[in-house]
């Protein structure tokens, strides 16, 4: 019962601050893959990942809204991170900085402790890959992907 509270509680936090605009996918569409660029590499994400509930969270660190959520979000993660699920095998919540200053989104990172996070950078803003595919036009922007 806890489980299916918290896909329902990660569904409604999710859309609390969730764009206006029709995104590309729609509910139950089938996840797009995407790359990242992250701190020193570049890494693949092909979706279903490892079978896991994934959190994608678009934030930027020139939004205020944004570095507030990430701390909620940060205690969000670190404790259903591991937790057993019916259907998945834990929960991911992978974090997209839409910015071009690679050297703040390092610094806000370090900062704030996202370490319960993925963390990535789309570098193009809302031109990157990433962006387009999800629909993204206004931060911070949350979508969950089940397994």
């Amino acid at each position: 019962m806890k489980k299916y509270f918290f896909i329902v509680f990660i569904f409604l936090f999710a859309n609390l601050n969730s764009q206006t605009e029709v995104a590309q996918i729609k509910p139950g569409d089938k996840a797009p893959g995407f790359i990242l660029t992250q701190q020193n590499s570049i890494q693949s994400f092909a979706l279903p990942y490892f079978n896991r509930v994934i959190l994608l969270h678009f934030w930027s660190t020139t939004v205020h809204q944004s570095k507030v959520k990430n701390r909620s979000l940060n205690r969000l993660a670190g404790r259903y991170k591991n937790a057993i699920y019916k259907n998945a095998d834990g929960f991911d919540l992978i974090a997209i900085a839409v910015q071009s200053d690679k050297r703040a989104w390092n610094e806000e990172v370090r900062v704030d402790s996202l370490n319960n996070f993925i963390n990535g950078i789309a570098q193009k803003g809302y031109n990157d890959d990433v962006c387009k595919k999800y629909g993204v036009t206004s931060l911070p922007a949350d979508v969950l992907i089940d397994e």
